[in-house]
């Protein structure tokens, strides 16, 4: 078996933990241990798309246009404009 790990729990949450133990017929530490795995699980999930995210931003702001370019587009669209009219 692995660590033990103690925890401090209010009232309110030994409660809810308590009655759904029993609801489920589960023990209170399989149940902690299942919302803590879930837990880790999540923020893993969480801190890989946070890298993901964060390399697609610096792949975007080495690709992004610069204000030249921006500034070159607007110029060329408005004179394309004022041609056609």
């Amino acid at each position: 078996m692995g660590a033990t790990l103690g925890l401090r729990l209010d009232s309110a949450i030994e409660q809810r933990l308590e009655t759904l133990a029993r609801l489920e017929g589960r023990s209170k530490s399989e149940i902690a241990r299942a919302a803590l795995d879930d837990y880790l699980h999540r923020h893993d999930i969480e801190g890989a798309l946070r890298r993901d995210a964060e390399s697609i931003a610096a792949y975007g702001a080495a690709h992004l246009p610069s204000e030249d370019d921006l500034f070159i587009e607007a110029l060329s669209n408005e004179v394309r404009q004022a041609l056609d009219e």
